[in-house]
């Protein structure tokens, strides 16, 4: 398996993690889209989703870890 973190592929059907400043004016992709599989944000969200504050780095990596995890357990 592997993998690899790209920007710029918000409208692929891929699974992918939202980085999401509502500063900027756009409405957030986990709304309508079921590969979002979590978010960062400083904004307070109404979300079911894991959410990360931008200084979350450790609970990030975590939260990656534990879905490679979940993959690998997934195909043995």
């Amino acid at each position: 398996m592997i993998w690899l973190l790209a920007e710029g592929f918000k409208h692929e059907a891929i699974p992918k993690l939202e980085v999401y400043d509502p500063a900027l004016g756009h409405a957030p992709l986990y709304l309508d889209d079921a590969q979002v599989l979590a978010v960062v944000s400083d904004a307070p969200l109404a979300t079911a989703l894991p959410a990360f504050t931008r200084n979350d780095a450790a609970g990030l990596v975590r939260f990656i870890l534990a879905l490679l995890e979940q993959h690998q357990d997934a195909h043995r």
